[in-house]
């Protein structure tokens, strides 16, 4: 069974003209601008892994046929021989577990500031220890992402023992004081907050999802001031702070303390202060202005005082991209040759790093929820109120599309899955054209097929079957889509 990577969803004629097919239905736009029937398109479930069994099998006998007689007479019995039958009990060349791993590592690490190489390293060789903890988590997510891609009830089952696996191993460790600190605990409940990103099928499972998430903040606490003396501790608790905003923002309750201690611990530690040196941290944290927002978001109070609070959130948010160092800018440039579908308006950004592209999109988020919050509390009896209301509604919409022109940048990488939660606020966005909302939505799609991500699927369906009168703005609406919206990073 040999898995093809991403193959093309294009009608027929459009992958023999090798170009671009926009996978209209019920035929292709360029199909209908050549008064052409369209040939329709293929079932990709069936061709992206294929059983190539017996042409391997004809190429070994091949090969064997052509060897000199000498080398065909020796009494050495060839393991490989035993494989050439025209029944194969095995189809997989390696066991499907392995497989799994092997596809998470291809698809949901890579190696770039701040996860440099040696937190790879750390990963790959705790995987290859038999019975440690981060074996069972790593074959369970790998497993479900698999078992999206092929539909393969058999694999999605076999996704869930390894969950259950490492439930128990982490039980266990958790009840050992030296255990439970450790980076290799704090991990493996991160990979399965993952699993259940990815296995998300039927809202329920979001009550297992967030039970994780602060099981991780648990941990967080414990771990204290000392976990931010190595590098790794800091990449643990990048990881998994976005999940528990995410948390406060959907159940509206404000940021835990245990969260902003251990936010403040990870600001003045020495890692932080590296990072900056080496440009891979803003000179100024956004993330203590996010707890301000989403504090306002909770208490939904109006009033002149919450409105001036907003106001100045959105004043600090313009000052950390006034005082970034021209290392962090960006270009605009034209998307000429880049992949038609992942393009929006012609244009592209081009940013240092994919690390500082995850950034300015988390900045424009913010943006986007406080100028949210402006349209909910500005009232018409305040001066300057039809200036601000405009203003803001610009504001949306220009983070929307800088959103949407940063696709390209993160191509078909890892990084790609920081693109869910973006794109899921551009989709929700009643104040978007239809036309912006559609090409969220449909990339949304596309990160849920190529990478194995049923989360992004479900969040595209989500917008297409929401009713007409249902809220339209993350602000607006953070419970009606109990989804997991920001992906592991």
């Amino acid at each position: 069974m040999v898995y093809y990577g991403a193959i093309s969803r294009g009608c027929e004629r459009c992958r023999r003209r090798k170009v671009k097919c926009d996978e209209r239905k019920p035929q292709c736009l360029k199909c209908e601008m050549l008064q052409k029937q369209c040939p329709g398109y293929r079932d990709l479930n069936r061709i992206l892994f294929r059983d190539e069994t017996k042409r391997i099998a004809q190429k070994s006998r091949k090969e064997w046929n052509q060897l000199p007689k000498s080398r065909k007479t020796t009494s050495i019995q060839l393991p490989i021989l035993s494989l050439i039958s025209t029944r194969v009990l095995y189809p997989l060349a390696q066991p499907i577990d392995e497989y799994a791993a092997n596809f998470y590592f291809s698809k949901y690490i890579f190696v770039e500031s701040p996860f440099s190489e040696g937190y790879y390293a750390w990963l790959a060789q705790s995987y290859s220890q038999n019975g440690h903890i981060l074996r069972t988590a790593i074959e369970a997510v790998g497993l479900a992402a698999i078992s999206n891609m092929m539909y393969a009830p058999r694999v999605a089952t076999r996704s869930k023992i390894q969950y259950c696996k490492t439930l128990t191993c982490i039980r266990r460790a958790i009840d050992n004081p030296i255990e439970a600190t450790s980076d290799s605990t704090l991990m493996a409940v991160i990979l399965v907050v993952l699993f259940e990103t990815i296995h998300f099928e039927v809202s329920d499972r979001y009550e297992y999802w967030a039970a994780h998430v602060k099981g991780a903040m648990t941990l967080l606490q414990l771990r204290g001031r000392e976990q931010f003396a190595t590098e790794r501790g800091g990449q643990l608790y990048l990881l998994i702070r976005p999940q528990i905003l995410l948390i406060c923002m959907q159940q509206r309750i404000s940021v835990p303390t245990a969260l902003i201690e251990t936010s403040y611990r990870f600001q003045t530690s020495t890692i932080r202060r590296q990072w900056q040196e080496e440009s891979v941290a803003s000179p100024n944290s956004i993330f203590s202005t996010s707890f301000r927002v989403i504090d306002i978001a909770a208490t939904l109070e109006g009033g002149q005082a919450v409105q001036e609070a907003i106001r100045d959130i959105n004043n600090e948010l313009e000052s950390w991209k006034a005082g970034l160092l021209s290392h962090w800018n960006y270009t605009i440039m034209n998307g000429e040759g880049e992949v038609a579908g992942d393009q929006y308006s012609g244009m592209v950004h081009s940013y240092p790093s994919l690390w500082i592209a995850e950034a300015w999109n988390n900045w424009r988020i913010l943006r986007i929820m406080v100028n949210q919050l402006i349209l909910q509390n500005e009232v018409p009896q305040n001066p300057g109120y039809s200036e601000r209301i405009a203003t803001a509604i610009s504001v949306i919409q220009e983070m929307c599309s800088d959103i949407c022109i940063s696709v390209p940048s993160f191509g078909n990488t890892q990084r790609i899955l920081s693109l869910i939660r973006p794109l899921y606020v551009v989709a929700l966005e009643g104040l978007n054209p239809e036309y912006m909302r559609t090409f969220a939505v449909e990339r949304l799609r596309h990160i849920g097929a190529s990478m194995g991500i049923r989360q992004a699927c479900l969040l595209a369906d989500s917008i297409i079957q929401k009713p007409s009168d249902a809220p339209s703005s993350l602000i607006l609406a953070p419970c009606v889509f109990k989804v997991p919206l920001i992906p592991f990073c």
